[in-house]
């Protein structure tokens, strides 16, 4: 999530604050960290939240952590994990269309991994 605050479009935001609440399953039982988080974000700045921070929720962001994982580093597009039910966006149609614009991806996404290299030569 941090880096994901760092990576977010900010140029592309609406010019109000849009705060998206972001909650994730699919975490080991034994993990004992947050598995709720809030971005607050601006068209200056983009920040992090690990308790509520008081603003109204424009966008709900409920995802399996795997699959947001495979959309942050590129292996699997957005729209395939909504597609797929592993992540649910609710809230404004308009923001959950925008949604995925604002977030850039990972740095790493755009390098080649072994795995990724295997399904791209098995397409025709």
């Amino acid at each position: 999530m941090w880096n994901m605050r760092r990576r977010i479009a900010l140029d592309r935001l609406p010019p109000r604050r849009i705060v998206v609440s972001f909650k994730y399953g699919g975490v080991p039982a034994r993990y004992r960290g947050p598995r709720l988080f809030w971005l607050v974000l601006e068209r200056t700045q983009a920040e992090l939240c690990i308790k509520d921070p008081g603003f109204e929720i424009d966008l709900c962001v409920e995802a399996d952590l795997a699959a947001m994982a495979k959309v942050w580093l590129g292996d699997i597009t957005f729209e395939h994990a909504q597609g797929s039910g592993k992540v649910l966006l609710t809230g404004s149609r308009a923001l959950a269309h925008a949604f995925p614009s604002w977030l850039m991806l990972s740095r790493f996404a755009a390098i080649l991994r072994p795995e990724r290299q295997v399904s791209q030569k098995q397409k025709p």
